[in-house]
């Protein structure tokens, strides 16, 4: 599946799932994620979280060792409305 989004990114990914609210940015979530691929910004369109803002969680296949990947709430409601189709 190919995902085109009104942000003029193309991402060529099959989500497994994708949970809209999953949780807020915290400094707590920055310091445990710290050293990872970078979580503090959304996976599609590289919006970056601010504390306090809800991200979504979703599986892509195409990422590496099927990681979790946190998008903003726009890029989540585009896959999940491109999925539903």
């Amino acid at each position: 599946m190919t995902l085109t989004i009104s942000k003029q990114v193309t991402i060529n990914a099959t989500a497994d799932w994708c949970k809209r609210e999953f949780s807020p940015m915290t400094p707590d979530f920055r310091r445990q994620r710290a050293g990872q691929d970078p979580l503090d910004k959304c996976y599609i369109c590289n919006h970056p979280f601010d504390d306090g803002e809800m991200m979504a969680l979703a599986r892509f296949d195409n990422a590496p060792y099927k990681t979790n990947r946190t998008l903003c709430q726009s890029c989540a409601d585009e896959l999940l409305s491109s999925q539903e189709a």
